[in-house]
């Protein structure tokens, strides 16, 4: 102010421009800040003299740019797509055609984005190893579906396998076993960049990451736990909230807890909010996204929908 003056002081405040790059469909928790409504608020609150909104649902830069894919997803929930201009149809008796997708886990050009769905956690890992010696990016996802047992311990990649946060017997008959990703001093950062001293610089599939550590980020391939915290029941998908173990709805699920059944307004939100971050997770992935199921019914019915998407 002293050099330029008080009125061109002034001038300068007026011209400076901030712009919010959002997506709403990130947010999942009981207290989600930020959203559209709030920015709004807040500039008026300012006396900010132009709010501009500038809508880009109808653009598509994840998974390869296959909006095939991202419209699949939504499908599946049920959710208004980000990329779907049109108006909203029963994408339970219509779901969208994968055409851009190849169900498989075979390399195409001409298939940008690859899905596959495994009924062995050992084989998806495999497959995510073989990209990783190629020279790809890869990570394994899942729900908060487990409790952070892990959490706190110097050493978690040292601990026997029934002391890690995911112990899961395979088909032949072994035991699989991971942490939940390390966080010293709450550096998540460790995860997403897999930094040199740290072990997931040499293996990057040592660790599962949970929905907060990889929003706004994306790998080459990822494979997704999907656990029984989300899982389908004669066609419709079921929330089990002893199987939630997200700590940003702690609210919501203790009041879907204390109603002891799954009906209600609240137990409705759970089921949204579990949702919504399985869509994040199913969202991480470039080139291609591993699926394996904890349970065999809700395994065959993603195994179906996606066929019958490719057959349309």
């Amino acid at each position: 102010a002293t050099a330029f003056g008080p009125q061109a002081y002034h001038i300068m405040r007026a011209s400076v421009l901030t712009v919010f790059l959002l997506d709403e469909q990130q947010g999942f928790r009981d207290r989600e800040n930020t959203s559209i409504d709030d920015i709004k608020q807040w500039a008026a609150e300012l006396k900010v003299a132009k709010v501009l909104e500038v809508d880009l649902s109808g653009s598509q830069f994840r998974c390869e740019g296959s909006v095939e894919y991202i419209r699949w997803v939504d499908g599946l929930f049920d959710i208004e797509s980000s990329v779907d201009p049109q108006p909203h149809v029963d994408r339970a008796a219509e779901p969208p055609a994968l055409y851009n997708v190849r169900i498989d886990t075979n390399e195409n050009a001409f298939a940008p984005f690859v899905m596959n769905i495994f009924d062995d956690v050992v084989a998806m890992e495999r497959v995510l190893k073989q990209h990783q010696q190629s020279g790809h990016t890869v990570r394994l996802l899942a729900s908060y579906s487990r409790p952070w047992k892990t959490k706190g311990a110097a050493q978690p990649h040292a601990l026997n396998g029934q002391d890690m946060d995911f112990h899961i017997l395979t088909m032949n008959g072994e035991w699989w076993s991971k942490v939940w990703n390390y966080t010293p001093r709450g550096d998540y950062s460790l995860y997403v960049q897999a930094r040199s001293g740290y072990p997931m610089y040499d293996d990057p599939l040592c660790e599962v990451g949970c929905p907060y550590t990889v929003r706004g980020f994306d790998f080459d391939y990822v494979g997704l736990l999907w656990m029984s915290d989300l899982v389908i029941r004669d066609g419709k998908w079921v929330v089990n909230p002893e199987h939630v173990f997200e700590s940003g709805l702690t609210r919501t699920l203790g009041r879907v807890k204390r109603a002891g059944n799954h009906q209600g307004e609240d137990y409705l939100i759970l089921l949204k909010c579990v949702q919504q971050y399985y869509r994040i997770l199913m969202t991480r992935a470039i080139k291609g996204l591993y699926i394996w199921c904890e349970d065999e019914e809700t395994r065959e019915w993603l195994r179906q929908r996606s066929q019958q998407s490719t057959q349309q």
